[in-house]
């Protein structure tokens, strides 16, 4: 059996896949993909997927986005309004790593409840902040912060609010 551990930016992915190493030395774990792009490595093309055991990890919305704006230097002086809108340039750049649409990513249910019925397959779902404390080690943690202000951080509730996604 393999686990396999399919996530969204800045929410502990490759933590999570450290962590499992540790605690299941003798699983095959793979990061095939990320839960919100379309396959890039087909699960069909695996062929005992079904036997396997799969797990995600969310993590609070709030922080997640402030956690990856933070990790982008060149985001952390932009206006928030401008980084939520992906008028930046460049945009292909985060694209390519998973933060294209910060706010609609956020939105966990609708991709693991997709993903779970393109794939026929059962998620097993880790919270980044119940994980933290259990020997779980925190790998890319963005150590230059932006310094946030009440009101960046209240634009992004009222867009997460706007899309119903709870933080």
């Amino acid at each position: 059996m393999s686990i396999h551990v399919i996530g969204f930016p800045k929410c502990g992915t490759m933590s999570l896949v450290e962590w499992l190493k540790s605690q299941y030395p003798d699983e095959n774990i793979t990061r095939p993909e990320n839960i919100y792009i379309e396959s890039r490595v087909g699960l069909y093309e695996m062929p005992n997927y079904r036997k396997d055991k799969f797990v995600a990890i969310t993590r609070n919305p709030l922080d997640r986005i402030m956690s990856g704006i933070s990790y982008f230097e060149e985001l952390r002086d932009k206006p928030i309004e401008i980084i939520l809108n992906m008028q930046i340039p460049n945009q292909q750049r985060y694209m390519n790593v998973g933060f294209a649409d910060p706010i609609g990513q956020s939105n966990y249910d609708y991709f693991i409840q997709k993903y779970q019925k393109r794939h026929m397959i059962s998620i097993d779902v880790y919270r980044f902040e119940d994980m933290i404390g259990k020997e779980f080690p925190h790998i890319n943690k963005t150590e230059n912060k932006r310094n946030w202000t009440k009101k960046e951080i209240e634009y992004i509730k009222r867009r997460l609010d706007e899309r119903g996604i709870v933080y």
